[in-house]
């Protein structure tokens, strides 16, 4: 299925990202060569456009790093959302880690976010459909249904839009 028909120029000429940043355990640093040596052996090594595609997000991460602080998720977000200036929208992203998180930590990842109309959390977890193995979902905490934006195979391609 084709992407939704955007403009791409007009949506990236309207969009002005302010900060970047996100929070690991134990975070791994792009732009040291060890730390993407380890990045790309978590890929098989016959996955070669997989591997291709790491190499160029790296290379991306080299040029313009995003500071990633060595926390736990909830503690992070709550002090990254109250020093937030206000004003602008905070997309709150996650990527296969839903099911590592332990249920008490994932409350208050929820309590950190609810009821915030400044903020609209990305997903691309896991999901049940026999149809692809994630789901790419727009959460709003301020209490508006959720949206599936599309499915996809277990790393990333093909992509299969939502209608």
């Amino acid at each position: 299925m084709p992407p939704p028909p955007i403009d791409l120029d007009r949506a990236a000429s309207a969009l002005r990202i302010v900060a970047r940043a996100g929070c690991d355990l134990s975070p791994l640093d792009p732009t040291h060569a060890d730390d993407q040596l380890t990045l790309l052996s978590y890929i098989w090594p016959d996955e070669l456009h997989r591997i291709d595609r790491m190499r160029a997000a790296l290379a991306v991460a080299e040029r313009d790093p995003v500071p990633i602080a060595a926390r736990k998720g909830s503690e992070w977000l709550r002090d990254a959302l109250a020093a937030g200036p206000g004003g602008e929208l905070t997309v709150v992203w996650h990527s296969v880690m839903r099911q590592y998180v332990e249920p008490e930590e994932w409350a208050a990842i929820e309590r950190a976010l609810d009821g915030r109309p400044d903020v609209v959390r990305l997903s691309m977890e896991p999901t049940r459909s026999r149809e692809a193995q994630m789901q790419l979902t727009v959460h709003d905490p301020a209490g508006a249904p959720e949206i599936t934006l599309a499915v996809c195979d277990d790393h990333g391609l093909p992509i299969r839009w939502a209608t």
